[in-house]
């Protein structure tokens, strides 16, 4: 079975669910019933929930463990999440005026990129 749309929607609601911006916090969210994929080989764990506090992971457990007192919880029951995935490629200086261009790519703007 296709891992359904749920990694697309991890890269859009979880930045979304958690704050895109990096921050201090000490509320915690529970994401409940999901698929956990950890990217070192091992079998998914199914029905797991990931416990996270601010912009750090504090737990990936059994769906069937205690959940902090007062945690957000959001059920995603069959979605699918890899915690600690980055996006590693990326392109530098390659739009101008909104468009993609090659006549963009300047060491002027891969300087202002890379700052």
């Amino acid at each position: 079975m296709l891992l359904r749309t749920s990694f697309a929607m991890l890269f859009v609601m979880v930045p979304l669910l958690l704050g895109a911006a990096p921050r201090q916090s000490s509320e915690v969210t529970a994401l409940t019933h999901v698929r956990v994929i950890d990217g070192t080989g091992r079998t998914p764990l199914e029905d797991a929930t990931v416990v996270i506090q601010g912009n750090h992971i504090l737990a990936v457990q059994s769906a069937s463990e205690t959940i902090p007192a007062g945690a957000r919880v959001l059920d995603l029951h069959g979605d699918t999440v890899m915690p600690g995935l980055i996006n590693a490629h990326g392109h530098l200086a390659l739009v101008a005026d909104g468009q993609n261009s090659a006549t963009a790519y300047t060491a002027e703007n891969v300087i202002a990129e890379l700052r």
